[in-house]
């Protein structure tokens, strides 16, 4: 290899170790964690879904936590509708051992939620006082519907101006995505908007491009999505470019040549087939990839 390529090649495995991966409820309880390879010690997030309660959330994150994976239970604030509920359930995860959680707002809220937002949950020094050390807080880089790139960027000030005042270690998680020169520009823009936090890339894991193509539409990811289902042919071009082995690659180059850049971790979505994800990621990162002539692409060894 040239030294261009094995920069590049080092920076892949960089990039892919300490990965994170997503997983439902529903999973924690069959054998997928126990019989697959993820490592002792790895961070596993716990879907809070729209039909689930957070302390359904909670049983989950502590079977994990039993099984020495280092659990992140998803926290849906708008969902919340029991103060002392949430007392509760954050003191079990204080008594579990887990440390760590993702702060959402969630899509759908109770009918009379005890939070509005994610910023009215944080002021509340909830986390604080039960002693979570580490906590994920939700990035958009294609945007809401529902606030314009403005607002979402004054979103972020708040919480990372909140963020520099706690004794927690906060960072973002970016929702999964396709466009890797959307979310490079979020990233320069964040950046120099003064948002010091650092960024964990969600991606989708080893899957098939259909069902990654499946997974975007379901969730509302990238209008270039939605143009290309309309048409079999700009389809075929899309899913040539949205492999995830292509975004790993544009995303390390774009690290190498900004070297002040706040990526740090993937975050991987398994959507199904958490296994193999799982699989991939680790061969992924411990080099055991071969990158193509045009260091475009790469395939596992």
């Amino acid at each position: 290899m040239t030294s261009q390529q094995t920069a590049l090649h080092s920076q892949i495995s960089k990039l892919m170790q300490s990965f994170s991966v997503e997983i439902l409820p529903k999973d924690i309880y069959g054998d997928k964690i126990i019989n697959s390879n993820l490592p002792k010690g790895a961070k596993v997030y716990i879907a809070h879904l729209p039909d689930t309660d957070f302390s359904e959330v909670v049983d989950a994150a502590i079977r994990v936590q039993k099984h020495g994976r280092q659990a992140v239970p998803h926290l849906a604030v708008r969902k919340i509708a029991s103060l002392n509920s949430l007392h509760s359930d954050l003191a079990r995860l204080q008594t579990a051992g887990i440390d760590q959680t993702l702060v959402i707002a969630g899509d759908a809220a109770v009918t009379d939620p005890v939070f509005e937002n994610t910023m009215q949950f944080l002021r509340t020094g909830l986390l604080e006082e039960h002693g979570f050390t580490r906590v994920g807080l939700a990035g958009h880089p294609e945007g809401l519907a529902f606030l314009s790139a403005d607002q979402s960027m004054q979103v972020l000030l708040e919480k990372s101006a909140y963020a520099a005042k706690s004794p927690i270690d906060f960072h973002i998680n970016t929702q999964f995505t396709l466009n890797t020169q959307i979310l490079t520009d979020w990233e320069k823009q964040i950046r120099g908007a003064g948002v010091d936090l650092e960024v964990h890339i969600g991606l989708a894991g080893a899957i098939s491009s259909a069902k990654l193509l499946q997974y975007a539409l379901r969730c509302g990811v990238g209008a270039s999505v939605k143009l290309a289902a309309k048409n079999p042919i700009k389809m075929l071009q899309l899913v040539s470019k949205t492999r995830p082995e292509k975004i790993i690659i544009e995303i390390a180059k774009y690290q190498l040549e900004n070297q002040n850049n706040q990526f740090r971790k993937i975050h991987l979505f398994p959507f199904g087939s958490f296994a193999k994800t799982v699989n991939w990621a680790m061969r992924i990162s411990k080099g055991e990839f071969l990158l193509n002539e045009e260091q475009s692409d790469f395939h596992l060894l």
